[in-house]
């Protein structure tokens, strides 16, 4: 991996005081950003989701691409200033009234026949939102939602059947925000994130140094890694360096005879004691004798003395499929 160590050349949005407390941390090196959106193949007409925009540097780019972008934003102050209501207000004929008495902006009046609709659908409950003119193209008009709310309680099932999630996140928020795209019901065709470095390597692992993180999201997404960021093209710097991760939605189910839950239970049993061997991680976690773990292992042909970070996840499915069977 090409690790990138020149300076960085920094985007023109004024950056605020970053909040320690939800882990904000502002990219504005400008060929990062371009890399996030690349490694995205970000075009004309798609949905992304972006999640924490908090400045804008990056939303910036992906309205100068012409997708339609819906941010949602947990930090109310950068909410505000991303719509920028003062400096450019919808026309009152432009404003629909939403289920929830707020103003949201009508996309199918306003987006150019160029940039697909962000929904048909009359009833999303999107809390604000505004068409704004991206200042990287003065000649093209993008479609901008952003939403004020906390991403881990965001309904994903509101947005369109095919979108992408694009995105610098805080640390502290990837594992959950991970679950909950993995086992939506209307997950991601793809997703970009920029992450901690060392997280993201561990979601891309291959066998020998797998984890329950990797293994849950590679059930549902193909993992690649993108471009090391040095800590310092971020405003604060963080500690550490970040990485970008790039997941790919398998539209044909990867095990589709598995039944998830049952699957997961034997995942996380195997995962209870990582530095264990298997026998000993599944005969805790499953809370079955030592023997009857031996007694399944054995049509598998793998070791009982195997660590479960080894396994492939071939080699779940070959557990699961004998767990079934005993």
């Amino acid at each position: 991996m090409t690790r990138r160590s020149s300076a960085p050349k920094q985007s023109s949005i004024s950056l605020p005081l970053a909040k320690k407390s939800l882990g904000q941390h502002w990219l504005t090196d400008t060929a990062t950003l371009e890399a996030i959106c690349n490694a995205a193949n970000v075009i004309i007409g798609d949905t992304v989701l972006e999640i924490g925009p908090g400045t804008g540097t990056l939303t910036e780019k992906l309205l100068a691409r012409q997708a339609s972008v819906i941010a949602v934003e947990k930090d109310e102050k950068l909410s505000a200033d991303l719509l920028d209501l003062h400096k450019a207000p919808p026309s009152p004929d432009q404003l629909i009234s939403s289920g929830s008495g707020l103003p949201s902006f009508d996309v199918a009046k306003a987006t150019s026949p160029s940039v697909k609709p962000l929904s048909t659908r009359a009833d999303l409950p999107w809390e604000r939102a505004i068409l704004r003119k991206s200042s990287l193209s003065s000649n093209s008009v993008h479609g901008l939602k952003v939403i004020n709310e906390d991403i881990l309680k965001f309904d994903l099932t509101n947005l369109p059947a095919s979108y992408k999630v694009v995105a610098n996140i805080p640390y502290y928020l990837t594992s959950n925000l991970l679950r909950m795209l993995c086992e939506s019901p209307n997950s991601p065709d793809k997703i970009v994130l920029l992450v901690q470095k060392e997280v993201a390597q561990r979601v891309a692992s291959k066998p020998g140094n797998m984890s329950l993180l990797s293994v849950s999201v590679q059930f549902y997404y193909e993992a690649k890694l993108g471009q090391v960021v040095p800590a310092k093209f971020f405003t604060p710097p963080p500690k550490i360096d970040s990485q970008i991760l790039i997941l790919d939605y398998r539209t044909k189910p990867l095990f589709p005879d598995v039944d998830m839950k049952k699957f997961f239970q034997l995942v996380k049993a195997g995962f209870v004691a990582r530095r264990k061997t298997l026998l000993n991680s599944l005969s805790g976690g499953l809370r079955i004798d030592k023997s009857e773990v031996i007694l399944f292992l054995q049509p598998t042909g793998i070791s009982p003395n195997i660590r479960p970070q080894e396994l492939s996840l071939e080699d779940w499915h070959a557990l699961y499929v004998a767990w079934q069977k005993s």
